[in-house]
């Protein structure tokens, strides 16, 4: 059998009408994703899935041998430049060794484009969280290896990641510190590390963080005073020391620092209340601050336009701190145990401050509040303003309360929360937008360790560690990845 024959033989059977012909590729004419476009991962992992993009021609024939060209904005890529028989093309992707987002495009020339985008964990392997607090538009929360990350709303640095930009998932704060509190305000935050460090990032406007810096990262608080804990307000902050002696800075327009020797404006560096009373803990609200006392018993100074100040009288704004009536809870938190025994979480939450109003537990197990109410959110039932304690209806027996905007939650003796008052983005988290004036479970049956009323959302963390948040995401607030608001809980990026 001689060369010529073979060749022969193949042009003779190739015409045979026996012989069925084998397809044979047209020119490439599409171009699509192979596998999931969208992945999530930690600092510096590999994607586990492949990127995979297939070429076809006119008839969806797979297109061999046809280039693919591949280009990452952060991480890094190995390759397969060309398709194979199946007209698939692959690429093994390394996440990038910071947090943010990352795209990878797969480009075939004169056909298209394939987009795949990663959101990137701070750190490696899942997210636990101890702790959290939600701002006016952004959350923090502090993990179980107390490294802190925020998310939200960054436009003045009150994300403390070093950029004025939103994040729509947490980033990891950067430095060296461990932080075993933080609170969100409104254009800023604070937060208190393990050894008692005071530090405020945001906004410094009117003084707010307490110390100097541009407040794009953690600024050291000015102040000698060991903290166990700091509250930001909407635009002043307030703290209790180890020795149970208030401080407080920032905005001063109503009082609401209760820093004596201040016309009203701004107290820059901190400073003592006035009468100087000694208090287990600190909460502040839009433009007034309440404290509890070493003894339980509640009091509050600032603004009162709307009676948040819970004295039966509205209108008068006061820098002195003045007893509001009541004697509230001082025994531990329904929360997390302090990572540094030498450090212990601050009592409660048994107070809370909200933008207008104010909510309390009382010694005997009572949950009151007072102030603005045209929401409903004193929970009393009703929308008329108290300016004094009302009870918050349904018999409720809650261990911890906070508040909001408009909005109040609570959670009960086994860990299930509860809400009331506006609802417009699902705050309430009942899974409806429908305002209430009295108490509505939250959806889901999660057992809660510790709750946060932001503005318009709410987040709270789990008995087993895991965050969820819900209501408004217009700046990526809820922690999602997304800008989906959700009247339902919905789990925090990064976690199991």
């Amino acid at each position: 059998m001689n060369r010529a024959w073979l060749i022969g033989f193949a042009v003779i059977t190739a015409c045979s009408d026996d012989i069925t012909p084998i397809d044979v590729a047209g020119p490439p004419a599409s171009l699509t994703a192979g596998s999931g476009t969208s992945f999530s991962g930690g600092t510096g992992q590999l994607v586990t899935t492949p990127l995979t993009v297939v070429v076809t021609d006119a008839d969806n024939n797979p297109a061999p041998a046809v280039p693919v060209s591949w280009h990452v904005a952060r991480g890094t890529l190995l390759t397969q430049d060309t398709t194979d028989n199946d007209g698939r093309a692959r690429a093994a992707w390394t996440l990038p060794a910071t947090p943010g987002v990352d795209t990878v495009f797969a480009v075939v020339q004169g056909i298209g484009t394939v987009t795949f985008s990663a959101t990137v964990s701070p750190i490696s392997g899942d997210v636990v969280f101890r702790y959290l607090d939600a701002g006016s538009y952004h959350a923090c929360g502090i993990t179980t290896t107390e490294q802190l990350l925020c998310w939200g709303y960054g436009a003045d640095g009150q994300l403390g990641i070093n950029s004025t930009s939103p994040s729509l998932f947490p980033q990891l704060i950067p430095g060296s510190q461990r932080f075993r509190l933080v609170s969100g305000g409104q254009y800023h935050a604070c937060g208190v590390t393990l050894a008692g460090v005071g530090y405020c990032w945001g906004n410094n406007h009117d003084g707010r963080l307490g110390g100097d810096g541009d407040g794009l990262e953690p600024t050291l608080v000015t102040t000698s005073a060991t903290f166990q804990s700091i509250q930001a307000g909407r635009l002043h902050s307030c703290g209790v020391d180890l020795a149970q002696h208030i401080w407080c800075w920032g905005y001063d327009g109503d009082g609401e620092t209760g820093v004596p020797g201040f016309a009203p404006g701004s107290v820059t560096t901190p400073g003592g209340v006035l009468g100087d009373p000694l208090a287990r803990a600190v909460v502040t609200g839009g433009q007034h601050s309440c404290a509890v006392a070493i003894n339980g018993a509640v009091l509050c100074w600032g603004y009162n336009a709307t009676g948040q100040l819970g004295d039966g009288t509205a209108g008068a704004s006061r820098a002195n701190p003045f007893p509001v009536g009541i004697t509230v809870r001082t025994d531990p938190a329904v929360i997390f145990p302090s990572p540094d025994p030498d450090f212990p979480l601050p009592p409660g939450p048994f107070l809370a401050a909200g933008y207008d109003h104010t909510c309390g537990i009382t010694v005997g197990g009572t949950s009151v509040c007072w102030g603005l109410n045209q929401d409903g959110q004193v929970g009393d039932g009703t929308t008329t303003q108290r300016n004094a304690p009302a009870t918050v209806a349904g018999n409720h027996a809650f261990a911890g309360i906070t508040a909001g905007f408009r909005h109040t939650c609570a959670l009960d003796t086994v860990g299930a929360a509860w809400c009331w008052g506006a609802n417009t983005f699902g705050q309430l988290g009942d899974g409806t937008n429908t305002p209430s004036a009295a108490p509505v479970a939250v959806t889901g049956g999660l057992t809660f360790a510790y709750l946060k009323a932001g503005d318009l959302s709410t987040c709270g963390v789990t008995s087993t560690g895991t965050a969820y948040c819900w209501g408004d995401n217009e700046y990526g607030q809820l922690g999602t990845g997304t800008t989906t608001a959700s009247s339902s809980p919905v789990k925090v990026a990064f976690q199991p």
